[in-house]
């Protein structure tokens, strides 16, 4: 599991790929995601504002 925070806010991508069996969380108060981001299937991807 991976786990990424910031303060402020987090952009993910592009070109960012959550591999299957992955388990990553994002938090911020603001979280962007851009077009090229891709999650496999059996990927847990959270994203949580705080």
């Amino acid at each position: 599991a991976c786990e990424c925070s910031d303060g402020t806010s987090i952009t993910i991508g592009p070109d960012v790929t959550i591999k299957s069996g992955a388990t990553v969380t994002f938090k911020a108060p603001r979280v962007t995601i851009k077009s090229g981001f891709k999650a496999e299937e059996g990927a847990t991807v959270r994203i949580r504002r705080e």
